[in-house]
């Protein structure tokens, strides 16, 4: 099979206009079934405390397993992603193009290739390292018969490739050979701020017992300097509108936004995302929504009652017309707040019903009120969904034009008010940090006079308040070293808020902490093993 969104560099990458279909073919590989369509958001979605998953649905109510169609797509992905940037970066070297143009170009590719190996070293841990062109030799595998390297080895080759993007790329979409029509390609802040997140996740739990671990200090320290870059730019800021970020016809200019993953009304280009995320209404997504994916109850309730995230009609559903009601589909459903008057008023009557939600593990997303003495089910509460992925005019699940969002700018500050305070504590610096995300929102600032631990707690907390649904929960709460605690229910999952304790119903065991390797590649190639476990 011949690729058809890629140049093949060899034989036809020798003009500057041939240099950049070659290096769009790169970004070609992120949106595809293999990856942003649907497999790199599935694996990690219910991997977490944040959202009601059914159980038949990702890897379910026991975790990552080998055998489910999406596993181990993402290495397939990425690695097309890394054999792509790698061709282009070995013709770079061999081809006259215009010095400006060449950087840039080398930047793009520099950033690509750090991004896949950061998506498959959190994934995977030890994989193969290839950072130059594949010449075929008769062996097996696309990338021959290389074996996996350790951690300690494909960080710093990812530090070094965001490092040289950051003096390659331009710095804006005004500047060297970039214009605005460049909207979506990264900048040399971009590689700044996924500069910061990866050495933010050298300096965590997760890399406990391997070499990394006794430089954590050092790499907090370069997590913030890294961050300080960014927030020194001149022109990346927080949208004054939240929402604003999410909106497939506008989050392109936003100069919050530092990598997304581009989307389009083509069929087979964009995100199956706003589907499951979006209420069982035909009006809100491409194909429908499904209403399979919403906030736990007790995610909700974490939230400050202010907090703009959680404003119904804004960002999430306050209503939706039921498509799959047999009495009247075309009376919205109501939903705002923990417990609508009509649940209060049949609660007023019943003084044997407790003024708790219980979630349990089989309400595959709602929350059932219960008679204490029966256990007989009284109401169904609402469910609480997102409106982060909206798609109106798709007319199919994979037409969704929402752009899937690697990295903003929201992130970065909050990378800097965690690695300021491991490194000096909770200072004015920190304070202001995470102040800029919370009052962007409508939430109050954050007390002062916080120790370290509980400022460790609040910026924790505020990530999963401000990235909800972005697909960053799993990899944070593994750096965090909390992972495993909370999917078991051993330790609280919200601490700092008001409803800090929360059954997640979906236990995992400690080799789930990476996916399985695909059976094709153990297969294709003899010196790779799969990950313990599976």
């Amino acid at each position: 099979e011949h690729p058809q969104t890629f140049v093949d560099p060899g034989s036809y990458f020798k003009t500057g206009d041939q240099a950049i279909a070659a290096v769009n073919g790169i970004y070609g590989a992120l949106m595809t079934w293999d990856d942003w369509i649907d497999p790199a958001w599935q694996e990690v979605t219910c991997e977490g405390s944040d959202i009601f998953c059914p159980d038949w649905w990702a890897f379910g109510h026991l975790g990552a397993k080998t055998g489910t169609w999406f596993a181990g797509r993402t290495w397939t992905a990425n690695y097309l992603v890394i054999r792509r940037a790698n061709d282009v970066l070995g013709q770079l070297d061999r081809v006259s193009l215009d010095p400006t143009l060449t950087a840039r170009l080398r930047g793009e590719a520099h950033f690509l290739r750090a991004y896949a190996y950061f998506e498959l070293v959190r994934r995977y841990r030890a994989v193969p390292l290839r950072l130059t062109p594949y010449v075929p030799d008769g062996t097996f595998g696309d990338f021959g018969d290389a074996p996996r390297v350790p951690v300690e080895q494909v960080y710093p080759a990812i530090v070094n490739d965001l490092k040289a993007a950051t003096q390659e790329l331009p710095p804006d979409f005004a500047s060297k050979t970039y214009s605005s029509s460049d909207r979506g390609r990264p900048t040399a802040f971009s590689a700044w701020g996924l500069l910061a997140k990866v050495y933010l996740t050298m300096a965590g739990a997760e890399l406990t017992g391997t070499p990394l671990a006794a430089a954590k200090q050092l790499y907090d320290d370069s997590a913030r300097t890294a961050a300080q870059h960014v927030m020194q730019s001149g022109w990346v800021t927080l949208e004054p509108d939240y929402m604003r970020m999410f909106d497939g016809q506008q989050q392109i200019t936003s100069d919050e936004i530092l990598f997304q993953i581009g989307a389009t009304h083509q069929e087979n280009t964009g995100p199956e995302i706003a589907t499951f995320f979006n209420p069982p209404d035909f009006s809100t997504a491409g194909g429908g929504g499904g209403g399979f994916l919403s906030m736990r109850q007790a995610f909700y309730t974490s939230f400050d009652t202010l907090d703009r995230r959680i404003a119904p009609g804004y960002a999430i559903f306050a209503a939706w017309k039921e498509s799959y009601s047999s009495g009247d589909p075309g009376t919205p459903a109501w939903y705002r707040g923990a417990v609508p008057d009509s649940i209060k008023t049949k609660v007023a009557a019943d003084s044997q019903i407790g003024w708790t939600w219980t979630e349990l593990c089989d309400t595959v997303g709602a929350n059932r009120y219960m008679n204490r003495t029966t256990r007989a089910v009284v109401q169904v509460s609402p469910r609480v969904y997102s409106m982060k992925y909206i798609d109106r005019t798709a007319l199919t699940k994979s037409q969704n034009q929402t752009n899937p969002i690697i990295l903003r700018y929201a992130d970065v500050l909050l990378a800097f008010a965690e690695a300021e305070n491991e490194v000096s504590g909770p200072t004015a610096a920190a304070y202001a940090a995470i102040n800029q995300v919370r009052t962007r929102s409508n939430v109050p600032n954050l007390t002062l006079g916080l120790s370290p631990a509980q400022f460790r707690d609040s910026v924790w907390l505020e990530r999963r308040h401000e990235l909800y649904g972005e697909f960053q929960e799993w990899f944070d709460l593994k750096r965090e070293g909390r992972w495993l605690d909370i999917m078991n229910d051993v330790i609280p999952a919200y601490p700092g808020s008001s409803t800090p304790n929360a059954p997640t119903c979906r236990p995992r065991q400690a080799y789930q902490m990476l996916l399985p390797i695909p059976d094709a590649e153990i297969g294709a190639n003899r010196r790779i093993t799969q990950n313990p476990g599976y």
